[in-house]
């Protein structure tokens, strides 16, 4: 329910004296005739929702003070960019701590629209039905993954997304595969009316990073405007230099900008540039570099036999840059590096790779996320809850597509019961997915869970009362 208007908010601003005590200042007569009788309740509730969200829970200190963190002006439509990271991480903290485990494990997955009715697998699902209306009540996902198959119309992925997000209690993550070339979900259909690119290799080929920053800026205003705000791309693998073969076994084929890494890092810090400046989160993949991977992670288990002196030199170079470009998400490879862990275990399960070289060398603060886990080299080695249990332990933000989506649920939930996974190990990647939300706009400062989650925690100090005599 909306008390006041945004145009009645707008002007509203919360100041303070030289004793730190607060007051309304209001230069609309119709603002102050509109809160009465019944109203006043309802007015003063609503004012300090907002003071809560913007200025009082990012640091009130004793008697109602506001900290260094703490902001002056409050608006209904505040821009999320003007904030200081200190606040956003405040919002972020009290979101979190309002969710239940249950919404916590949720949000760390990404699945396609089958997961939500798997009796429908192989059945178009190019509209919401009621069974998955239930099953993003029982699952609440973070997001979800849309293919070819769910993308009929503009008007239809328009409606289908819409419908989604209001069915969700956070709103999602909707994702695509959308490289250009040959892996373009949506372009691929001409009734999308968006562009189609050639292939990544060919773009790489002109060595014209302009051309690469126009992809993503094409792409991402292109799909931003359909309802889509995350996609997986760019690919960010090196191609083995006289090998061919090589990058036809490991599916990447001319999805890669090319065989020279400082060349292909180039053109994937454009093309990220491109994509995150439409506010479109761009997803560097699939790390730690598979070009060199020995077979295709699709149909079989795969290992990267390179040294970490080569990674360096060339597969870590396009992530890299693509990190300072300032990619939103890392896809993780499903291939193992033997050479590395001394075990088969896959990318996306190694603490060594999430950790050790992605987070502390790389430098890589934003979501990391599998590839599609059900894909044969996870699923003819595990089942879906030991696949997301070893993927969260590793360090992994969310989880992609899990062959089967309540048993990978229950397995992380059951891991946080049993100890195996840390409420702390929860708690981060949930921070980080909100964080990510609320700063491309996906979750607005405006939605009940930003709002009802601030007034509680302030609620837990003060209440209206003691806001209104400065908290003395």
């Amino acid at each position: 329910m909306t008390y006041f208007g945004k145009s009645q908010i707008m002007e509203s601003r919360v100041k303070t004296d030289a004793k730190g005590m607060f007051y309304m200042k209001r230069n609309d007569k119709k603002f102050v005739n509109s809160i009465t009788g019944s109203n006043i309740q309802k007015g003063c509730r609503r004012i300090a929702a907002w003071i809560l969200l913007v200025g009082l829970i990012f640091g009130v200190t004793g008697c109602g003070h506001l900290s260094d963190t703490g902001i002056s002006y409050i608006y209904a439509d505040t821009d999320v960019s003007t904030l200081s990271e200190a606040t956003i991480d405040k919002i972020v903290e009290n979101v979190v701590n309002s969710m239940s485990l249950n919404d916590k494990v949720g949000q760390m997955f990404v699945v396609d629209l089958t997961a939500l009715e798997p009796s429908r697998k192989s059945v178009q699902s190019k509209q919401l039905t009621s069974k998955m209306k239930r099953n993003l009540k029982l699952y609440p996902v973070g997001g979800v993954v849309l293919f070819s198959n769910d993308i009929k119309s503009r008007k239809q992925v328009q409606r289908l997304l819409t419908n989604l997000q209001q069915e969700s209690r956070i709103e999602l993550f909707v994702c695509v595969d959308e490289e250009g070339g040959s892996v373009s979900r949506i372009a691929s259909n001409s009734k999308m009316k968006t562009t189609q690119f050639p292939s990544m290799l060919e773009i790489g080929k002109t060595e014209d990073t302009q051309k690469a920053f126009e992809v993503g800026d094409t792409i991402g205003r292109e799909i931003r405007e359909l309802g889509f705000s995350v996609d997986f791309a760019p690919v960010a693998d090196v191609l083995v230099e006289g090998d061919e073969e090589c990058s036809a076994k490991t599916e990447l084929g001319n999805r890669s900008f090319g065989y020279d890494a400082r060349s292909v890092a180039t053109m994937v810090k454009q093309t990220v540039k491109g994509l995150e400046g439409q506010q479109v989160c761009a997803t560097l993949k699939h790390f730690p570099g598979q070009g060199a991977a020995s077979s295709d992670t699709h149909v079989s288990a795969a290992n990267i036999s390179k040294t970490i002196s080569e990674l360096r030199s060339t597969d870590f170079l396009p992530f890299q840059s693509g990190i300072e470009g300032g990619a939103s998400f890392v896809m993780l490879s499903q291939a193992s590096l033997q050479s590395l862990t001394g075990d088969s275990m896959p990318a996306c399960m190694s603490s060594l790779v999430v950790r050790d070289i992605l987070r502390e060398e790389l430098g890589f603060s934003g979501i990391v996320i599998t590839d599609a886990m059900n894909m044969h080299s996870i699923t003819s080695r595990y089942t879906s809850a030991e696949a997301a249990v070893n993927c969260v332990s590793a360090g992994v933000d969310m989880i992609l597509m899990p062959e089967d989506l309540e048993e990978a649920y229950n397995g992380i939930l059951d891991g946080v019961k049993e100890g195996t996974i840390s409420k702390a190990r929860i708690d981060k990647a949930v921070s980080r997915i909100i964080k990510c939300k609320i700063k491309k706009g996906i979750l607005p400062l405006t939605s009940d869970v930003v709002v009802k989650a601030s007034q509680s925690s302030y609620e837990n100090y003060h209440n209206i009362g003691e806001l209104q005599n400065g908290g003395e």
